[in-house]
């Protein structure tokens, strides 16, 4: 059904798109028919629609991540329409998880608030239960806000980079290189750079 949806939207056939997810979902209520009907109705303006699909999606069986991931979808739909203290409590969903985009989108929307002990509470579970992956991330929340425990995100920050820098990814050498440069190691980065 979601293919031949997408081709009802293609053409401009927005109510065949629908019915089609519709019945998508009434057949087998998966996190990615439902994540693509309430894209369609976020596109269409129907906020409404929108946020009831993916309401109706959290009532039905928890399989994984999927209801993390819809909670994530809400609240960075309210963000998009500038309204943070609805996308709080399904950030904080999204986080409870403890998956590391989950704990991302927590803490940014409780930065968002200045909710600055919560949102260094998360980022730090970020980088504390992520450390292959995230080990920055609280240092540089750290940097950027100018609060928190920058001492002990630093000694994280800093295992993190010690890493073989021959395997590194460009993202992981940017990352690396912004974080000399915040250390006040200019020549160092330049090499990374």
């Amino acid at each position: 059904f979601n293919g031949l949806a997408w081709r009802y939207h293609a053409k401009g056939e927005v109510a065949a798109a629908v019915r089609c997810f519709e019945k998508s979902l009434a057949s087998l209520p998966t996190y990615a028919s439902t994540r693509d009907l309430a894209n369609l109705h976020f596109e269409e303006n129907d906020r409404e629609k929108w946020k009831q699909t993916l309401l109706d999606f959290l009532q039905t069986e928890s399989l994984g991540l999927d209801h993390a991931q819809a909670h994530k979808q809400l609240a960075v739909g309210y963000l998009s329409l500038g309204d943070w203290a609805n996308a709080r409590p399904h950030a904080e969903k999204a986080g409870e998880t403890w998956s590391s985009w989950g704990l991302e989108i927590a803490s940014y929307v409780c930065e968002g608030l200045a909710d600055w002990e919560a949102s260094e509470r998360w980022i730090r579970e970020r980088s504390t239960s992520y450390p292959s992956g995230s080990g920055d991330a609280w240092y540089f929340w750290c940097r950027r806000t100018g609060r928190g425990d920058v001492e002990t995100a630093r000694k994280l920050a800093e295992k993190f980079h010690t890493r073989d820098i021959r395997t590194l990814e460009f993202e992981d050498l940017f990352r690396l290189g912004a974080f000399l440069i915040m250390e006040n190691k200019p020549v160092e980065a330049v090499e990374i750079y």
